[in-house]
Protein backbone atom coordinates (compact mmCIF):
# COMPACT_ATOMS: atom_id res chain seq x y z
CA UNK A 1 0.00 0.00 0.00
CA UNK A 2 1.27 3.59 -0.89
CA UNK A 3 0.84 6.23 1.74
CA UNK A 4 -0.38 9.46 0.46
CA UNK A 5 2.50 11.98 0.27
CA UNK A 6 2.11 15.40 1.23
CA UNK A 7 1.67 18.20 -1.33
CA UNK A 8 4.56 20.89 -1.20
CA UNK A 9 2.74 24.32 -2.56
CA UNK A 10 4.48 25.48 -6.35
CA UNK A 11 6.18 29.47 -5.90
CA UNK A 12 3.98 32.10 -7.76
CA UNK A 13 1.17 30.04 -8.39
CA UNK A 14 -2.90 31.21 -8.24
CA UNK A 15 -4.18 29.92 -4.46
CA UNK A 16 -7.30 28.57 -6.72
CA UNK A 17 -4.97 26.42 -9.16
CA UNK A 18 -2.78 25.51 -6.23
CA UNK A 19 -5.92 23.92 -4.46
CA UNK A 20 -6.97 22.15 -7.76
CA UNK A 21 -3.57 20.92 -8.54
CA UNK A 22 -3.77 19.46 -4.91
CA UNK A 23 -6.93 18.07 -4.78
CA UNK A 24 -6.42 16.59 -7.81
CA UNK A 25 -3.01 14.73 -6.66
CA UNK A 26 -5.37 13.80 -3.61
CA UNK A 27 -7.42 12.05 -6.18
CA UNK A 28 -4.72 10.25 -8.42
CA UNK A 29 -3.41 8.73 -5.11
CA UNK A 30 -6.52 7.15 -3.57
CA UNK A 31 -7.40 5.83 -6.92
CA UNK A 32 -4.13 4.37 -6.94
CA UNK A 33 -3.88 2.98 -3.76
CA UNK A 34 -7.55 1.60 -3.98
CA UNK A 35 -6.51 -0.33 -6.76
CA UNK A 36 -3.56 -2.00 -5.33
CA UNK A 37 -5.64 -2.99 -2.10
CA UNK A 38 -8.30 -4.51 -4.80
CA UNK A 39 -5.26 -6.21 -6.36
CA UNK A 40 -3.80 -7.00 -3.06
CA UNK A 41 -7.21 -8.72 -2.13
CA UNK A 42 -7.43 -12.70 -1.51
CA UNK A 43 -11.13 -12.34 -2.32
CA UNK A 44 -10.57 -10.44 -5.74
CA UNK A 45 -7.53 -12.67 -6.64
CA UNK A 46 -9.23 -15.83 -5.20
CA UNK A 47 -12.64 -14.58 -7.82
CA UNK A 48 -10.33 -14.02 -10.45
CA UNK A 49 -8.42 -17.45 -10.60
CA UNK A 50 -11.93 -19.63 -10.37
CA UNK A 51 -13.24 -17.75 -12.91
CA UNK A 52 -10.04 -18.37 -15.19
CA UNK A 53 -9.93 -22.23 -14.10
CA UNK A 54 -13.88 -22.74 -14.75
CA UNK A 55 -13.47 -20.89 -18.71
CA UNK A 56 -10.54 -23.18 -19.44
CA UNK A 57 -12.41 -26.12 -18.09
CA UNK A 58 -15.48 -25.42 -20.14
CA UNK A 59 -13.24 -24.07 -23.31
CA UNK A 60 -11.47 -27.28 -23.47
CA UNK A 61 -14.63 -29.98 -22.55
CA UNK A 62 -17.32 -27.95 -24.19
CA UNK A 63 -16.18 -25.55 -26.38
CA UNK A 64 -19.35 -25.03 -28.78
CA UNK A 65 -21.87 -25.28 -25.86
CA UNK A 66 -19.85 -22.47 -23.84
CA UNK A 67 -19.27 -20.26 -26.93
CA UNK A 68 -23.37 -20.15 -27.18
CA UNK A 69 -23.73 -19.34 -23.60
CA UNK A 70 -21.45 -16.68 -23.97
CA UNK A 71 -22.86 -15.20 -26.74
CA UNK A 72 -26.38 -15.28 -25.85
CA UNK A 73 -24.78 -13.67 -22.36
CA UNK A 74 -22.75 -11.16 -24.17
CA UNK A 75 -25.65 -8.16 -24.62
CA UNK A 76 -26.17 -8.55 -20.98
CA UNK A 77 -22.75 -8.03 -19.30
CA UNK A 78 -21.36 -4.92 -17.67
CA UNK A 79 -18.00 -4.62 -17.56
CA UNK A 80 -15.37 -7.59 -17.26
CA UNK A 81 -17.72 -10.20 -18.49
CA UNK A 82 -19.62 -9.92 -15.10
CA UNK A 83 -23.60 -9.38 -15.46
CA UNK A 84 -24.81 -6.68 -13.97
CA UNK A 85 -26.62 -7.22 -10.02
CA UNK A 86 -30.07 -5.89 -11.38
CA UNK A 87 -29.79 -8.63 -14.41
CA UNK A 88 -29.02 -11.82 -11.75
CA UNK A 89 -31.75 -10.76 -9.10
CA UNK A 90 -34.36 -10.13 -12.10
CA UNK A 91 -37.20 -12.65 -13.58
CA UNK A 92 -34.93 -12.08 -16.96
CA UNK A 93 -32.14 -14.32 -15.72
CA UNK A 94 -34.85 -16.75 -15.02
CA UNK A 95 -35.94 -16.76 -18.68
CA UNK A 96 -32.73 -15.84 -20.45
CA UNK A 97 -31.50 -19.69 -18.10
CA UNK A 98 -34.70 -20.99 -19.58
CA UNK A 99 -33.57 -20.17 -23.29
CA UNK A 100 -30.24 -21.55 -22.82
CA UNK A 101 -30.79 -24.82 -21.20
CA UNK A 102 -33.72 -25.76 -24.00
CA UNK A 103 -31.60 -24.86 -26.59
CA UNK A 104 -28.83 -26.80 -25.38
CA UNK A 105 -30.85 -29.85 -24.42
CA UNK A 106 -32.76 -29.65 -27.73
CA UNK A 107 -29.88 -28.76 -30.03
CA UNK A 108 -31.70 -25.27 -31.52
CA UNK A 109 -28.66 -23.79 -30.46
CA UNK A 110 -26.42 -25.49 -33.23
CA UNK A 111 -29.46 -23.31 -35.68
CA UNK A 112 -29.80 -20.83 -33.52
CA UNK A 113 -25.61 -20.20 -34.09
CA UNK A 114 -25.53 -21.02 -37.76
CA UNK A 115 -28.47 -18.72 -38.63
CA UNK A 116 -26.18 -15.58 -36.77
CA UNK A 117 -23.01 -17.00 -38.81
CA UNK A 118 -24.62 -16.42 -41.76
CA UNK A 119 -25.99 -12.60 -40.80
CA UNK A 120 -30.10 -14.17 -40.77
CA UNK A 121 -30.10 -14.06 -36.95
Amino acid sequence: MTPLREVKPLSRRDPFQQRRLEYKRYARQITQVLRERERECPRVVASAEAKATVSQFLIEGHQSKYGYVRAVLRPHEGRDDFLPNSLVTSPQRAEIKRRVLTALADGTRKQSMASQAFGAG
